[in-house]
């Protein structure tokens, strides 16, 4: 029911939720989606480009508890996760949202081996990557 009233109030937030649902169910970095608004699908791309559109698809999620916001992260609990992902394999739209959640991990993972200061942010992201890198197995 949640999903079908986001449908039609504000469509960008079942579109964040779907990206979401292919992250660690912790810590996803809201800037992390925003820097990585180019490699979203376009519907997408487009509320996360502007801050407003944003605020809104997440206000919109939390008012049905579907994420909890802390600071400048992003949770979902594992159960809607799973919930979401099924709704989108039954479309055939799962791979469309993990291919999205594993291009916006993969631009914002920093690694380099012999720059320590990059350590500390992959380390942050590792979950997203292999929750991401994974999706396909599910």
């Amino acid at each position: 029911m949640s999903f079908d009233r986001l449908r039609a109030e504000i469509p960008a937030a079942l579109d964040l939720l779907s990206l979401l649902a292919f992250f660690a169910p912790d810590d996803i970095e809201r800037e992390m989606i925003v820097s990585g608004r180019e490699k979203l699908p376009a519907a997408l791309a487009q509320a996360v480009s502007s801050p407003v559109s944003l605020d809104d698809a997440v206000a919109a999620l939390r008012r049905y508890s579907l994420i909890d916001v802390r600071e400048n992260t992003f949770a979902v609990h594992r159960l809607v996760q799973a919930v979401t992902r099924d709704r989108l394999a039954e479309g055939e739209a799962d791979k469309q949202w993990a291919e999205a959640a594993l291009r916006v991990v993969n631009g914002a993972f920093p690694f380099r081996l012999n720059e320590v200061e990059t350590w500390g942010r992959s380390s942050r992201l590792l979950p997203h990557a292999l929750a991401a890198a994974g999706a396909e197995d599910r």
